[in-house]
């Protein structure tokens, strides 16, 4: 715990890149804000490659924000490269230490409870994403446009890394976080937008579910 390429890391990393990302709704002018998120990635990646394959879901960001211009994809070009090309300057790094990764499926590295364990875990927390996040949609469509495009950026954000979960099993830990993250999102916007008297009652029953798997997880 606590080392660079933690999923929490990882996780506070993607939170601190979407800032600048989300200030660049229809403004595609904010090219400095699109070259900060994508170097803010591209640092990540000099330690984990997973943080590399999340620039697909942020070059969709900047189409979800209307400010993916060309302009704008020299800025996020510019920001991945320059990582890498400031260390590469320093001899620090050279074409000879990077090598294509290697995905090991979550079906190939895990078997029995292991993997039923991380596969109700993972179906549960999506669940509750995918529930809680179609909820959101019907009050969320009545908002702005903005509020329309966050909202889905973190759908796109869930489904990458609800697959890279299953085809990445040597990161599994890092991409846990992200998707609790995601998930949590959405039950937080759906209590925001019902606060209603009895809405604690759904509350408790999350609780409850994960006590219950934590409980699971222990007695294996």
């Amino acid at each position: 715990m606590g080392q660079f390429y933690d999923g929490t890391v990882m996780c506070a990393i993607l939170l601190f890149a979407i800032i600048p990302l989300f200030s660049t709704f229809q403004n595609p002018d904010l090219t400095r804000r699109i070259f900060l998120t994508f170097f803010l990635i591209s640092i990540g990646s000099l330690t984990s490659y997973a943080y590399a394959i999340y620039i697909v879901a942020f070059l969709v960001g900047c189409l979800q924000m209307r400010s993916f211009t060309m302009r704008g994809l020299m800025a996020a070009a510019i920001g991945i490269v320059t990582p890498y090309w400031i260390l590469w300057g320093f001899g620090i790094i050279s074409p000879s230490n990077f090598t294509l990764p290697e995905f090991v499926s979550l079906f190939n590295a895990l078997e029995g409870r292991e993997l039923a364990q991380i596969i109700v875990y993972t179906g549960v927390t999506l669940f509750l994403g995918f529930g809680f996040g179609t909820l959101n949609l019907m009050r969320i469509y009545r908002y702005n446009a903005r509020t329309r495009a966050y909202n889905g950026f973190w759908l796109v954000v869930s489904l990458i890394t609800v697959v890279l979960i299953f085809v990445d099993y040597n990161n599994l830990i890092i991409y846990l976080p992200i998707l609790n993250c995601c998930s949590a999102l959405q039950i937080g916007h759906f209590f925001r937008f019902n606060n209603q008297l009895r809405s604690y009652i759904p509350i408790l029953c999350i609780i409850g579910t994960y006590t219950a798997l934590y409980i699971w997880s222990i007695s294996i």
